[in-house]
């Protein structure tokens, strides 16, 4: 999908474990017995831990809303949920009623991650501890998928977005162009001041050649000479 949006200084308020997330991402459940990561699709065992790994946002991926964010909006983003103590927003289907479990853990992707490493570095991955048994349920019945977040964010258009960077770099450019013709300009002025200096001069030796003319047919004055 194109994007459309660009989301800036995001506040997430509540984590909401829904059908299937705007961010095209498929939550995993982890499994006491099994001790390694399962897709929902698979019949899960007893005595598990009702745990479940999933990505709220990802850096540069455009939602199925067309909205994005940057790296560093994500990381923010994320720091200010666990900031504001946040742990216990997790509701279903976005309907601000927490209590259905908390957040365990919460990082940001880095390279190689042991549990998402096909995921992009700097994506929000969080733990969920799910306390409620009939949405894990139908969590283990695949009809719970995806995280999606709640919250305020500042929204740029992306033809704004793009506007603004053609709009920079049109302004550097025009710096560009100042800047040389500045320099050209000084270093004409220089060419001036050195083009003043040998017409004076020339002008110098012309006058001085107009006297030597000028002085070259007056009558000679006998002069004693000594051998």
């Amino acid at each position: 999908m194109k994007a459309k949006r660009k989301l800036k200084n995001v506040i997430v308020d509540f984590i909401s474990l829904v059908h299937r997330g705007a961010n095209n991402k498929t939550i995993i459940y982890k499994e006491n017995q099994a001790g390694e990561d399962a897709r929902i699709s698979i019949q899960k065992l007893d005595e598990d831990k009702h745990l479940v790994y999933g990505i709220v946002y990802s850096p540069d991926e455009v939602d199925s809303q067309g909205d994005f964010a940057q790296k560093s909006t994500i990381q923010e983003m994320a720091y200010n949920f666990m900031k504001s103590g946040h742990l216990n927003n997790v509701d279903l289907q976005h309907n601000y009623n927490p209590g259905y479990g908390f957040i365990a853990e919460s990082w940001l992707v880095k390279e190689n991650d042991s549990v998402f490493p096909d995921e992009k570095e700097g994506s929000w991955a969080v733990v969920i501890k799910v306390e409620d048994s009939k949405l894990w349920d139908e969590i283990k019945a695949g009809k719970i998928t995806g995280l999606s977040m709640a919250g305020e964010a500042e929204v740029a258009a992306v033809d704004q977005q793009d506007f603004e960077s053609n709009y920079g770099r049109l302004l550097s450019l025009l710096n560009e162009f100042k800047c040389s013709v500045t320099e050209k300009m000084e270093s004409g002025l220089k060419e001036q001041e050195l083009l003043k200096a040998r017409i004076e001069q020339m002008e110098n030796i012309s006058g001085k050649s107009k006297q030597l003319i000028n002085t070259s047919g007056t009558e000679s004055v006998p002069e004693n000479i000594w051998l």
